[in-house]
């Protein structure tokens, strides 16, 4: 056994390798900024009572730093696994830490323990792979006003690897290059938000981000046939055209990825709420996430340069501040270091590269 320290709670483990399929007892380190962020999440909405449901628990490390770390808030937390020896393990943890007697244990398939709900104030889908399979039964395992929190680990899919592979599974044709992982992030968001619409929910991203080996995105949900209606007037394309302008919206031109969700990633008051709570680089990065929170295009600078022929790459400070100058929003992105999201006109922006470079 080996004994891990996240966040303020240590748990013991089985020895074990890299993170795989196969491993009995699944549990990823560096899912921690995300656990980090949920927890933040709760806390910063201060709705106490919660009932959480965890039906892809592995370790049972998100169920236990819930109940530990925001107890104020979580209640009770639902931790299910088909491996009999990760429902072990997170139970012997939460005798440990004391927090079992609020803790449900369910060995089995989650989409069996999900079919059972109806009234979870939050549901986390975290797979190894496609959240897919589990979308249907977690959506309708929600309350009417719950969170849907999403994890797609089949990254390559997404990002334009496989292109077939992204177009049988999340109906979208995605994007490779420089906006990859902006397109595949668009593309899980709208995948989540069909689903829910199917059952009349309205899922609406509080924040959405792509991190290393994943895609991240969590929803509030509004079960109003007509508003679910209204999501879909948010589905366009990402399209990027040889002037290095990058669209989004309903047209579809020069090399293009969608359909996809081409309204804003996250909430920005709410991930505000959640800075101070946080340190470290789950701090930085729901700050960053907060910033770019609005309807803005991405922009790559080097993709930019490339297209317009500017020899040497201004740096992203100076882009930002010429933009900001005229007017218009412009701040950094969380998919790069080397990435802007603005809300000006591509003409404004080829401006600024064109004084940059004198």
């Amino acid at each position: 056994m080996v004994r891990i320290q996240e966040g303020k709670v240590a748990i013991e483990l089985p020895e074990q390798g890299a993170a795989t399929r196969k491993l009995e007892v699944f549990h990823n380190q560096r899912m921690a900024l995300a656990r980090d962020l949920l927890i933040a999440l709760l806390r910063a909405r201060g709705v106490r009572g919660l009932r959480v449901c965890d039906p892809l628990a592995g370790s049972g490390v998100r169920a236990l730093r819930l109940l530990v770390e925001a107890s104020d808030v979580v209640q009770q937390v639902l931790v299910g696994d088909s491996s009999s020896r990760a429902v072990a393990c997170a139970r012997r943890n939460a005798l440990e830490l004391g927090v079992a007697d609020r803790m449900l244990f369910f060995e089995e398939d989650a989409r069996v323990l999900l079919a059972r709900e109806d009234n979870c104030d939050v549901v986390d889908i975290d797979p190894f792979g496609s959240p897919n399979p589990f979308l249907d039964a977690a959506v309708q395992a929600l309350r009417p006003e719950g969170l849907l929190c999403v994890t797609a680990t089949d990254t390559a899919a997404l990002a334009g690897a496989y292109p077939r592979t992204c177009v049988r599974k999340y109906w979208a044709r995605p994007l490779r290059g420089a906006y990859e992982h902006e397109a595949g992030l668009r593309i899980l968001v709208r995948k989540v938000q069909l689903v829910g619409a199917q059952h009349g929910r309205a899922l609406m991203p509080v924040m959405a981000y792509a991190r290393e080996h994943y895609y991240r995105a969590v929803f509030s949900s509004v079960k109003l046939r007509k508003a679910a209606e209204e999501v879909a007037l948010g589905f366009g394309f990402l399209s990027v055209l040889a002037s290095g302008e990058v669209c989004l919206g309903r047209d579809l031109c020069g090399v293009s990825a969608g359909p996809l969700w081409v309204g804003p990633l996250g909430d920005a008051g709410e991930l505000c709420r959640m800075v101070p709570l946080l340190e470290g680089e789950a701090r930085e990065v729901c700050a960053l996430l907060a910033e770019e929170s609005f309807e803005g295009v991405l922009y790559c600078v080097h993709q930019l340069c490339k297209a317009l022929g500017v020899p040497k790459v201004p740096r992203l400070e100076a882009v930002l501040a010429c933009l900001r100058g005229r007017g218009v929003r412009a701040e950094r992105s969380h998919v790069g270091p080397t990435m802007l999201r603005t809300d000006a006109s591509f003409e404004l922006v080829r401006s600024c590269f064109e004084n940059l470079k004198r």
